[in-house]
């Protein structure tokens, strides 16, 4: 399986942010569309990094409240793991769990083409997964039923 297949089914839209984009307007980002990272681009609007849930609640615990007043791209991750929609899914998924991160940024020749998570990993695995199942079910019956009565 390649990333494109899940983008395929999640859809290309990534939520991108500026660089001088405070924490508690990232927090309200993600919050307004139930998302756990965005894309912070730089003042050229190219990819400069990302920003996810887990960074803001390291800031927190580093900064405390001050936490809310810093900028996008000083909590940016950079660089990204980034990958080739053509790439496959389980190299990438090796390496996120090797990083323990939960997700990457997909880019082709340097333009950004989606952004997948490990719950979007795991989605579309089990959704093939019980795909496979009925397949081998209807199968298996076809044959039960096509097979000669002694």
């Amino acid at each position: 399986m390649q990333f494109k297949e899940i983008l395929t089914d999640k859809g290309s839209h990534v939520v991108t942010i500026g660089g001088e984009v405070m924490v508690g307007a990232i927090v309200s980002t993600m919050k307004a569309h139930r998302i756990g990272s965005v894309v912070v681009l730089d003042g050229m609007g190219q990819v400069s990094g990302i920003v996810t849930e887990t960074d803001i609640i390291h800031a927190l615990s580093d900064h405390g409240t001050e936490a809310l007043t810093l900028r996008a791209k000083e909590l940016a991750k950079a660089p990204l793991v980034v990958s080739d929609p053509d790439t496959s899914v389980q190299d990438t998924v090796r390496l996120m769990t090797q990083r323990r991160l939960r997700h990457v940024v997909l880019m082709e020749d340097g333009i950004l083409k989606g952004i997948v998570s490990m719950g979007d990993v795991v989605k579309s695995r089990l959704e093939n997964a019980e795909l496979e199942n009925r397949v081998l079910r209807d199968v298996a019956s076809a044959r039960i039923m096509s097979a000669p009565i002694n």
